[in-house]
């Protein structure tokens, strides 16, 4: 199976990074040249924030992810394969995942998309449908669950992620895993768990990469503190809309399946899955 990884031409070490920190698992890794948002036209980015959803502020980096991402995708859905696995350039790895990457058989044939990532928040997984693969539970993911960092996207679902986005341009794992965004309530998601893979900035402790992350970070502080509150009847709206897709979401959730509330860890070894801080700072030359 391919492992698309999105990195940045101007993140070179991270890329690095990626290929010496999976270099025992075998990947058959496709580099996926980043869209820098910081590089696009001025025009282009005021079209795109033009699509979003109002329901998040879409900066330049978000843009450059959303699209990178869009292009994964694309190469997902012309490629020969049926399954591809997508990777931001800053996940690690957990212990015991390779066979889960060696090839697609191991997926359940309902399938659109599984989720091999963690955020450490509470989920809600569907057990009616709960599956057992190389010692780990793969069940259906019936809540909101971010991040964007490692994914299973099979072919005929990224030929319909990219006709279900083209009008579409918001933060790439609300749009992915957020019920409120329309996208998953269309897609039948799954969750591995334990998970395999958890994005830097989550694991406590950890020196953070520079790049593409550190800048998302930034721009959503920014966003954070200079947000322009909504007013009037567009407020009243999307408060409303907002309280209809949480009922809507309570039913489906609750009533209609079998779920489990719980936090998705990721099983990893400090000394065999983490660079230690020494060895880090001696990697990027700090």
């Amino acid at each position: 199976m391919k492992c698309f990884v999105i990195n940045l031409d101007r993140s070179p070490e991270r890329y690095r990074w990626f290929l010496e920190s999976t270099a025992k698992l075998n990947l058959d890794i496709i580099r996926v040249v980043a869209v820098d948002g910081s590089t696009l036209p001025a025009g282009e980015i005021a079209r795109l924030q033009n699509l979003r959803s109002g329901f998040f502020d879409v900066a330049k980096g978000e843009i450059g992810c959303f699209l990178s991402h869009r292009n994964v995708w694309q190469l997902v859905s012309d490629g020969d394969d049926e399954w591809g696995f997508v990777a931001e350039d800053d996940i690690h790895f957990s212990g015991g995942c390779g066979k889960f990457l060696e090839n697609d058989s191991w997926l359940p044939t309902d399938a659109d998309l599984v989720k091999a990532e963690t955020t450490l928040k509470v989920v809600e997984i569907s057990y009616i449908k709960k599956l057992r693969v190389f010692g780990r539970g793969v069940g259906c993911l019936k809540s909101h669950h971010g991040g964007s960092g490692g994914y299973f996207l099979s072919k005929k679902t990224a030929r319909r992620l990219l006709k279900m986005t083209e009008l579409m341009c918001d933060p790439v794992d609300q749009v992915l895993f957020n019920p409120e965004l329309g996208v998953s309530k269309r897609l039948n998601i799954y969750q591995i768990d334990p998970a395999l893979c958890i994005q830097d900035s989550m694991i406590e402790g950890s020196s953070h990469f520079q790049g593409l992350e550190s800048l998302l970070d930034e721009e959503r502080e920014e966003q954070l503190h200079s947000k322009v509150r909504m007013r009037g009847f567009a407020k009243i709206w999307r408060e409303i809309v907002r309280l209809f897709r949480k009922a809507r979401n309570f039913n489906r959730m609750y009533i209609f399946n079998l779920c489990v509330r719980k936090i998705v860890y990721c099983p990893l070894q400090d000394q065999q899955d983490i660079e230690s801080s020494n060895d880090r700072e001696q990697h990027y030359g700090r």
